[in-house]
């Protein structure tokens, strides 16, 4: 496993880790920790955080099990630094850049700011608020790009996602 993602050190490419939660669906009355979760469904919550480079399938590097009435952002802190440590581990003198991806269940402090410490860009896509959209127009020129600025993001009720990264340049 580690030779897959390790074994690429001539290509210099970007590393992504990719975490996200999901609803593991239990049966029977005595399942320890099951509940009723965001999806409706009786079952356990499962985090799990991927890595992925542009010539290796994804590779879990960090789960974990929880209850399954547990809010997604719950323990993610922990589980990014976790999974991006084994990364800087399995990428050790590479000089690869570590890109962050996560849905809007973990865009909150604790979350970004264990990426940050790590060294990892981050790339967090939110809904596209009212408050979301009046920090867009307030920030500096350059400083990150959104797909608001660099093609027509849809803005009607049906679909009213962007997706807001960090850029480089």
């Amino acid at each position: 496993m580690t030779a897959g993602i390790a074994g690429t050190a001539g290509s210099g490419g970007r590393v992504l880790v990719d975490i996200d939660d999901t609803i593991i669906e239990v049966h029977g009355h005595a399942k320890q920790g099951a509940g009723f979760g965001y999806s409706g469904v009786r079952g356990l919550n499962a985090m799990l955080a991927t890595v992925t480079t542009d010539q290796n399938a994804p590779v879990i590097v960090a789960q974990r099990l929880r209850k399954g009435s547990t809010g997604s952002p719950r323990g993610a802190a922990r589980i990014v630094a976790d999974a991006l440590k084994t990364v800087r581990q399995l990428c050790a003198g590479e000089g690869r850049s570590v890109l962050l991806r996560a849905d809007s269940a973990f865009y909150g402090r604790p979350t970004i700011a264990a990426a940050l410490r790590a060294g990892a860009d981050v790339s967090v896509t939110v809904r596209l608020t009212t408050n979301v959209k009046a920090s867009e127009s307030r920030k500096p020129k350059g400083l990150s790009t959104s797909a608001t600025s660099s093609r027509k993001a849809s803005t009607s009720a049906r679909s009213p996602w962007t997706s807001t990264t960090k850029s480089s340049a």
